[in-house]
């Protein structure tokens, strides 16, 4: 996230802890999201995107969430599962 926030990226994170959506913002993301609290977090992200959906969404958790990430992406991003 770092680097990605280093290069010009607006980092957009998402946790199920609050605790942790503060400690990324520490490191350089714009906004964070609680996918517990807000269980449609793709709506989140699109009001945060005036709409648009994420460029890139890269998928550490994996499992019932693609449909949330798919919906958080605009047309002709992409979407990195990594880590699961």
């Amino acid at each position: 996230m770092q680097i990605a926030t280093a290069l010009g990226a607006k980092v957009i994170a998402t946790s199920s802890k609050d605790e942790n959506l503060q400690a990324v913002k520490k490191l350089g993301a714009v906004a964070g999201v609680n996918y517990r609290t807000h269980p449609g977090w793709a709506d989140e992200v699109l009001k945060l995107t005036d709409g648009k959906g994420v460029d890139l969404l890269l998928d550490v958790a994996g499992g019932d969430g693609i449909n949330q990430s798919i919906a958080a992406t605009k047309a002709g991003g992409r979407i990195a599962q990594i880590g699961f």
